[in-house]
């Protein structure tokens, strides 16, 4: 969907005109532990899931440390963004802490449904914008400035929620 063909009453913007937060995870990680808080990869963003699975332990100093960048709060989404771009996720209340290495964004959505964002995210034409302007050589991926500047078709919120409620009902 172009921005000339939208819907009376939906809006094209940019991801970072409708973010409190965009950034990534830690671009030099602390070194891996035995134990402590888990510090997450994109491998760990799969299926709109948060998964514990095969993460690198750190210190509770270097989690306050990485904590500072990212700052993960019930709401925010998560989208990789090297390697396997374009999975999300929605973190969910009730979830341990943790944080995340440069390969996952985290993206805190203002007055938009984070679900419908996260959907949006995962769309043909999103997906295809990432492909177009993913950069590097060994590992592809997707730079904050240019994660910035995605085009998001936005609806109206009651619209956005019955969106949402459709796609759910249809999985």
């Amino acid at each position: 969907m172009e921005a000339g063909e939208l819907p009376a009453g939906w809006v094209a913007t940019s991801l970072s005109e409708i973010s409190s937060k965009l950034v990534d995870g830690s671009h030099n990680p602390p070194a891996k532990q035995a134990k402590g808080l888990p510090m997450l990869s994109a491998v760990n963003i799969n299926d709109n899931k948060i998964l514990f699975s095969d993460f690198r332990w750190i210190t509770e100093e270097g989690f306050r440390q990485e904590d500072q960048r990212t700052k993960i709060v019930p709401g925010d989404v998560l989208l990789t963004i090297v390697g396997a771009i374009g999975r999300t996720a929605v973190v969910p209340e009730g979830i341990q802490k943790f944080t995340l290495q440069r390969s996952v964004a985290v993206i805190s959505p203002v007055l938009v449904s984070p679900k419908f964002l996260m959907y949006q995210i995962e769309s043909p034409r999103v997906a295809r914008y990432f492909t177009d302007n993913a950069r590097g050589t060994a590992q592809k991926g997707v730079y904050l400035k240019t994660l910035g500047a995605t085009e998001i078709c936005l609806p109206p919120l009651a619209e956005q929620h019955r969106i949402v409620a459709k796609i759910e009902e249809l999985f």
